[in-house]
């Protein structure tokens, strides 16, 4: 198999990581998550061990993805006597950043025969936008064109 870089970006390591620290994480839980850290780190290894062809890879790297994931949903946020890991699912973000943080691997593992040769980068990057848009009421060109939703705001009766 090719060597690809396997500098990978790691959210839901560093959110593990964060909520291990976070003082509002209730005492009875902290053993949990630390046996959760220790999961993560054995899950990456796993994901790092899959070997095969393209099927077998995606194949073996989504049944490790599920068991992961059923740990993380069900045996720690789930069947807490807390309810604060429940309740903060949505600001810690934990089962959201496994999917993140394994599609990279995913692909630069079961794809890394096609990805040669290619200049990858993952994580976070800076994009750039246009946050303006062009009026429609002003003409300054004879090639200019209204944009085909323009038509239909200006026509519609619910405006």
């Amino acid at each position: 198999m090719p060597n690809l870089p396997t500098l990978h970006p790691h959210p839901h390591g560093d959110k593990l990581r964060a909520l291990v620290e976070n003082e509002k994480l209730p005492a009875e839980d902290r053993p949990r998550v630390e046996q959760a850290i220790a999961c993560y780190e054995a899950w990456l290894q796993q994901l790092k061990a899959v070997r095969g062809t393209y099927q077998e890879i995606i194949a073996r790297m989504v049944s490790l993805l599920d068991d992961y994931k059923r740990y993380i949903e069900v045996d720690l946020v789930f069947d807490s006597d807390n309810d604060f890991l429940y309740r903060q699912k949505g600001q810690i973000k934990l089962d959201n950043t496994i999917i993140e943080e394994f599609l990279p691997i995913l692909v630069t593992t079961a794809l890394a025969d096609q990805l040669q040769g290619y200049d990858l980068s993952f994580g976070p990057t800076t994009c750039f936008s246009i946050s303006g848009l062009p009026s429609v009421c002003r003409r300054e060109s004879p090639s200019w064109s209204v944009w085909p939703w323009a038509t239909w705001f200006s026509s519609s009766s619910a405006f």
